[in-house]
């Protein structure tokens, strides 16, 4: 049986599952157990099926049991083990998978040893600093932490790829967790080994132990790492954690937490936000950086040294430029995205992850400090940097703090002394906002989140071997149907806030879920129709857009915006005279406004009344600061008209006083065609086709469309395949 047979057969058992189709379950399981030659997996399997068939038997005879449901419970949860069990048991010698390499890598080696040897050197590492810094050993410290940092991998190792993880194992663990001479960055360290190891395989004692570090360990970095690992468990195996006993009790317990409500609301916020970070990516490296870029070169008119941004306060010139050049509206949209918690930073460092540290799996989800030997190493003693670079945790997550340690690294001398005293600036400025600021403990919290999820973010969707784990960060981020946390997830403001995140970036379909499940609220606002409305026209569902339209209606009954967008669905589901009532009504409110004029005059067009649209037309030409916008619908109103000389006029005005478009120079070619002067129009289709960078296609698509209006004027339908074939035949 290969690979993709044993991942197939494991789906299968694993979907009937999860329908709780445990007979079919077990017989499909009883294929993959006739494969594995391990007996005591063989010997569980049997027991369960013997149990399972107890059970069937009770029932059938009427026999009542109380323990039933229980039983029914641990009987299906132990089948799921069971098929990854023997699904790691047919894969372990041949996959080469990282999570099977490190697990033959380590096989031999227990648990215990890797921890006693990595107390043994925290121990004789904490001797060697005792000794004053004058007497010190650099090199013997050096090489310990070296050797520290080894161990630390190689736990972190053990720790994701053991499955399933012992009661000894998890005590173990609990234990490793308590002691104070740990690091707290190991600890933290270890929550994303059980996170990821729990994502390969589910493993309910790794996500036990991740519930019981939120509610016991002392430091809030490990509490907050733990408790979004939880979430994330639960997202990618929301059933199989429904049925554990152990794991609704511990929920019970967060529950009872003060934290809890606002930790939960964060997790599920920066999990939805960082569903934004490729368009955020995309707008910084598309739009954000190359406009500054563009404008760089400006800079030197006003100085010959580089120029601090912040120094453009200090003089009304630079200021001007600021916005005159549409820098400071750059750098205001940058800061806008950063202050809302999206992830300004991985379009600069997702380049800078092919240092050889992170072929390293574990570095990917080390929490930053200046003990590590990356920052010994490249930072030394300079104290501006190290401080700049940890000083504020907004600025960037642990993940991107390496980069820009290993970046430095390759900098001459020269330019790091350079970059600390621009560091120091920066440093200054920031310390003075912190004191500036009061401690707000649910806000730091909810930053080592923010923080926690782009480190994973990068991880999954940067590291070389990201393919051979669970894509945790695409689909959804829907949290309303976990077990255990929808009482967090339901919450209105939460459910609020996510709505109009999805909706403001675009994710209709997704800000439409939420706000259907708003509309039971009893401080529900009339606006969510309108909003409702407008998701569902940008999808293409025009009927429920006008149904939720006109609901808003109900409230406001003059809101321009509604009846516009009111008139737009009808007139694209062909209700030209609906639409047409709404055009008016837009324009009585707004007769001077030149769009509400043309409007009734489009509808009026589409529904075939040319010499009432024409007098549309002509009175919005008569408006003031129009810039033409009357022109072309007054052009080819009049040729649909047959009125060729006002058409002529005006396509000729078009292409003298603005910028004739491809298709205006065809539609001047389609009046003087409706003349009968076939070599003049041929010459301005030429014109319309280089106009449209000789995109025969195109061409031809706009002009076939254009056939219909052509044969009703008059023109020979039989010659117009010969024209295009005439105009494009030329530019071969």
């Amino acid at each position: 049986m290969n690979r993709n047979e044993i991942q197939t057969k494991r789906a299968t058992i694993v979907g009937l599952l999860d329908k709780a189709h445990l007979v079919e379950a077990i017989d499909r399981l009883n294929e993959l157990v006739e494969q594995v030659s391990r007996i005591d997996i063989k010997d569980d399997f049997a027991r369960v099926r013997t149990n399972y068939s107890f059970l069937l038997d009770y029932l059938s005879r009427g026999v009542n049991d109380p323990e039933r449901a229980k039983l029914h419970r641990q009987l299906r949860s132990t089948l799921y083990e069971l098929t990854d069990r023997c699904t790691m048991a047919l894969c372990h010698d041949t996959a080469y998978d990282v999570f099977y390499t490190r697990r033959r890598e380590l096989a031999a080696v227990v648990l215990t040893s890797i921890i006693n040897d990595y107390r043994s050197a925290l121990n004789r590492l904490a001797m060697l600093e005792a000794v004053p810094a004058e007497q010190r050993n650099e090199g013997a410290i050096n090489t310990l932490v070296a050797e520290c940092e080894q161990l630390e991998t190689k736990l972190f190792n053990k720790v994701w790829s053991t499955y399933p993880t012992s009661r000894s194992q998890e005590q173990e663990l609990v234990d490793f967790f308590a002691l104070d001479e740990v690091p707290w960055h190991v600890k933290a360290l270890l929550v994303s080994a059980l996170l990821v190891g729990s994502l390969t395989f589910y493993d309910e004692a790794k996500l036990a132990l991740l519930l019981k570090l939120y509610l016991h360990s002392p430091h809030i970095e490990v509490q907050m790492r733990a408790i979004t690992a939880a979430i994330l468990v639960m997202k990618a195996y929301p059933r199989r954690a429904a049925i554990s006993t152990n794991i609704a009790q511990l929920f019970q317990a967060i529950g009872d937490t003060p934290h809890a409500a606002s930790d939960l609301a964060a997790v599920q916020m920066q999990l939805v936000r960082s569903r934004n970070t490729d368009n955020v990516k995309r707008q910084i490296k598309d739009e954000i950086i190359p406009g500054i870029m563009k404008m760089r070169p400006d800079l030197s008119k006003f100085s010959g040294k580089p120029i601090d941004i912040a120094d453009f306060e200090a003089n009304p010139e630079w200021q001007q430029w600021l916005e005159d050049s549409g820098m400071e509206k750059k750098m205001e949209e940058f800061s806008e995205m950063q202050l809302e918690g999206n992830d300004v930073f991985m379009a600069t460092f997702a380049h800078l992850k092919s240092f050889p540290f992170f072929n390293t799996m574990s570095n990917w989800f080390l929490p930053y400090h200046d003990r590590h030997s990356v920052a010994r190493q490249v930072l030394g003693d300079n104290q501006i940097i190290r401080e700049s670079v940890l000083s504020d945790a907004s600025f960037l997550c642990n993940s991107d703090r390496f980069s820009f340690c290993l970046t430095m690294a390759a900098m001459p001398q020269s330019a790091r002394g350079a970059l600390a005293q621009e560091l120091k600036g920066n440093s200054e400025q920031l310390a003075e906002l912190k004191r500036e600021q009061l401690p707000d403990p649910t806000r730091m919290r909810a930053m080592i989140v923010n923080k926690y999820v782009q480190d994973l973010y990068r991880f999954f969707k940067l590291f070389s071997r990201r393919s051979e784990f669970v894509p945790i960060f695409d689909g959804d981020m829907d949290f309303t149907t976990l077990p255990f946390i929808e009482q967090y997830a339901c919450d209105h403001d939460t459910q609020w806030f996510i709505a109009e995140f999805y909706f403001k970036h675009g994710f209709y379909a997704d800000s439409l879920r939420y706000y259907r499940r708003l509309l039971n609220s009893e401080s529900v606002n009339e606006q969510i129709y309108q909003k409702m409305g407008f998701a569902h026209q940008c999808l293409g569902q025009t009927a429920q857009a006008l149904e939720d339209y006109k609901r808003y209606e109900l409230a406001r009954e003059n809101d321009l915006w509604t009846l516009r967008h009111i008139a737009a669905c009808h007139r694209d589901m062909g209700h030209l005279d609906e639409a047409l009532d709404y055009y008016r009504k837009v324009e009585q409110l707004q007769p001077e406004k030149v769009a509400s004029v043309l409007n009734v005059g489009h509808c009026l067009l589409d529904i075939g009344r040319h010499d009432e649209a024409m007098q549309q037309y002509l009175k919005a030409d008569f408006l003031p600061d129009v810039k033409h916008r009357a022109w072309r619908p007054i052009a080819w109103c009049a040729l649909l008209q047959r009125n060729f000389e006002r058409s002529i006029d005006y396509y000729e005005k078009i292409e003298h006083d603005d910028t004739p478009t491809g298709l205006d120079l065809m539609n001047h070619g389609h009046v003087v065609l409706c003349q009968g002067d076939v070599k003049q129009a041929i010459a301005l289709y030429r014109q319309a086709l280089k106009a449209m960078k000789d995109d025969k296609k195109a061409f031809t698509e706009q002009f076939e469309n254009d056939y219909n209006q052509l044969k009703t004027i008059g023109v020979n339908p039989e010659d117009l395949p010969l024209i295009i074939d005439a105009v494009i035949s030329t530019n071969n």
